[in-house]
């Protein structure tokens, strides 16, 4: 009997005859359940988060576990393949302690020459599978999670650039520059000078490093972006805020910046959309009486007030009660002059013991 094989010809033979005679492969079984059972099935796989680039209490393995999954059930038959393939490729992820075909990526155990290198030709990689030989996958994307380094670092970049144009449902991107940080000027030079011809109108969400902060530019529509290391406790770059406050008009999250004084007025001007904003009255220069332009923002849902480094700041006067008061008033005016004003809003006070939460209360409708 001969071999069989994908391309034996008994069985391309057996497979004319079946879709000649009208009959319907894989009418039962797993392979005959519905898209919504499958998406069901792969929603409880894990995946790398992101933000948090290089955490390490993420489960590497179980991610590896999940992409082997989702590539074995896609190779299975040809009904399964479409279901399976574009959940597959809804990431396009680089970082270290991936696993790929041809082992762990690993800058710490390896050579960084030698790593820098397999880092490109892995993210090379996965952008030709979706733009070249299969483009049909480019419109699954909705995730981009790349760790970038010093190899061929034009080359790559501008072959970033050119197929992120390409991935129309693309929404969450986060760029981070795993490199010589002596060569930071160039590095950010070059992020700047590659993404300023691109405009993706589809981001909303964009997680960047200090030298990949250019990247913000070319994602106008953002409504939240943030530091790869970000944490609800940690100071975001003062960069990132300047560029949102200036290309990001459609901004809807604001987190902790170090604000100077007439930065609470530039955020009600230049961004309207705002729906939530994070203030550190302790360790930041807002005082009370520069920010009653808030109550402008008429979208602001949410304000965070943030006391947690008080012990380091022991002759500051911002008490909690006052600004929670504060706080709760700009958001009353905001309800008065809003059309949804029944929608809930609240104030969200971050102490060193944990947080509380004050909702604010609304008018009744007449």
């Amino acid at each position: 009997m001969a071999p069989r094989t994908r391309s034996n010809r008994v069985e391309v033979l057996a497979r004319q005859q079946l879709l000649a005679s009208g009959q319907i492969f894989n009418a039962s079984g797993f392979a005959a359940l519905p898209d919504e059972l499958y998406l069901e099935i792969i929603s409880h796989f894990p995946a790398y988060p992101i933000p948090r680039c290089g955490d390490e209490s993420v489960n590497i393995q179980a991610v590896r576990d999940r992409q082997i999954t989702l590539f074995a059930l896609s190779q299975t038959c040809r009904s399964l393949r479409p279901a399976f393939l574009r959940c597959l490729w809804q990431r396009i992820e680089v970082y270290d302690g991936m696993h790929t075909g041809r082992g762990e990526l690993r800058r710490r155990y390896e050579g960084a020459a030698y790593a820098n290198k397999r880092y490109a030709e892995e993210l090379v990689r996965q952008l030709e599978v979706v733009t070249v030989r299969e483009p049909s996958l480019a419109r699954h994307v909705n995730f981009v999670n790349v760790a970038l380094t010093e190899f061929s670092l034009d080359t790559v970049l501008a072959e970033l650039a050119r197929c992120i144009a390409l991935f129309p449902n693309l929404h969450t991107v986060q760029l981070y520059f795993d490199g010589n940080y002596n060569k930071r000027r160039l590095v950010k030079d070059t992020f700047k000078n590659t993404f300023k011809a691109y405009q993706y109108p589809s981001i909303r969400n964009v997680f960047v490093c200090p030298v990949s902060v250019m990247f913000i530019c070319a994602c106008r529509e953002a409504r939240f972006v943030a530091s790869v290391t970000w944490r609800p406790t940690w100071w975001w770059s003062r960069d990132i805020f300047e560029i949102v406050l200036n290309e990001c008009p459609a901004l809807e999250v604001l987190g902790p910046f170090w604000l100077n004084q007439g930065d609470v007025k530039s955020v009600a001007m230049r961004l309207p959309k705002l729906r939530e904003i994070t203030l550190d009255p302790v360790s930041s220069n807002t005082a009370l009486e520069f920010t009653g332009d808030l109550s402008k923002l008429r979208h602001l849902r949410t304000i965070n007030l943030r006391f947690m480094m008080k012990k380091y700041y022991p002759d500051h006067h911002a008490e909690p009660t006052e600004w929670v008061g504060w706080a709760k008033g700009i958001l009353s005016r905001v309800a008065q002059n809003s059309e949804d004003s029944q929608e809930p809003r609240k104030v969200v006070l971050y102490l060193d013991g944990g947080t509380e939460t004050h909702f604010v209360d609304l008018p009744e409708e007449p």
